[in-house]
């Protein structure tokens, strides 16, 4: 029989970078998680991206008095001539802020409509406003309504978003993670220097899940952070079964396996959840993910800020763990 799956496997070995938390003479884990930190760095291009030092704009087009809060819309410019959607679910009496980050879907209004967007997000940014959070949403690049607009319109929708982003800025050495990650940075500077309430909180699912981990990973100027529906392995999932393309990150193994990314953002509190059948991030490799997180948070100084959650669902959001988290770290001090 002809495969490649024992080739694949001897470059998966080959190219993993075998030093890790969990092996490392703790005199030299600093070291280490600043090594891995500025690698992670290169391979998202994030210091070509942050080499522009734009400044970011929100420009507001609407507001709607809903019910327990105001809805803010309009259009986002994070990076230079990328121009996106917002939304901002402000209440009357705010607490804390949350970036919420959404996945591969449909535009976000969809969590406001009867559909299949709100039955994924089970309208879990409404209920933090309804808890007194100011909640930011955004699409990011390839998410939504943002496409390519003069990439073979005859394609579907879908291969203009993801596929078509991805592919052109693989060109250039950009993986659109990393653009991703730059658009979250960016908005994170603009929330804490605009709402006066300290840190904010990022959660993310699915593909908003993804770019929650790489940025916790390398910033300490959020709060907390909640990992939906991605923590996992990369041989467990996206190596393992068809994902879309941007989850493949050209040289990310020299950094690691996607637990020891996710702790790198050691010390800022983590939620990590998956639904038991997911069918995308599998459970058994999501459990190994996050046992493979808590030694090193605990290695690193304290596994107490590990929360965990494997919930009855499919590939979707959990209101039940994500709520009372975010209202627990929310409030809390240390900005």
């Amino acid at each position: 029989m002809y495969a490649t799956d024992n080739f694949l496997d001897r470059i998966y070995q080959c190219t993993l970078n075998p030093h890790n938390i969990l092996n490392t003479p703790a005199g030299s884990l600093d070291t280490l998680i600043e090594e891995k930190r500025k690698k992670l760095r290169d391979i998202l291009k994030l210091d070509l991206l942050d080499s522009w030092q734009f400044k970011p704009t929100l420009t507001e087009s609407g507001c709607e008095q809903k019910n327990g809060y105001t809805l803010e819309s309009g259009n986002a410019e994070l990076l230079p001539e990328l121009i996106i959607p917002y939304f901002v679910l402000r209440p009357q009496n705010p607490k804390g802020v949350v970036i919420y980050c959404p996945g591969h879907s449909n535009p976000i209004h969809g969590i406001f409509e009867d559909g299949a967007e709100k039955k994924f997000h089970k309208a879990v940014p409404i209920t933090m406003a309804l808890n007194d959070f100011i909640v930011y949403m955004i699409d990011f690049i390839g998410f939504g309504d943002v496409m390519i607009h003069n990439f073979n319109k005859d394609n579907p929708d879908k291969d203009r978003k993801c596929y078509a982003n991805t592919a052109n800025l693989l060109l250039s050495g950009v993986p659109l993670v990393g653009v991703r990650v730059a658009q979250t940075m960016a908005l994170i500077d603009y929330v804490t220097a605009n709402e006066n309430m300290g840190k904010p909180i990022l959660v993310g699912i699915s593909g908003g899940g993804t770019v929650t981990m790489y940025a916790a990973a390398l910033t300490d100027k959020i709060k907390a952070a909640c990992i939906s529906c991605y923590c996992n392995t990369f041989k467990g999932s996206i190596m393992k079964m068809s994902h879309c393309i941007d989850n493949y990150i050209p040289g990310i193994l020299e950094v690691g396996e996607e637990p020891e990314i996710t702790a790198l953002a050691y010390p800022t509190p983590l939620l990590l959840t998956c639904g038991d059948k997911d069918p995308i991030y599998p459970v058994y490799s999501a459990q190994e993910a996050i046992d493979y997180v808590k030694k090193a948070y605990e290695i690193l100084g304290d596994s107490n800020l590990i929360t965990s959650e494997i919930f009855d669902g499919v590939h979707e959001i959990s209101e039940e763990g994500i709520i009372p988290w975010v209202n627990l770290f929310g409030t809390q001090k240390g900005d």
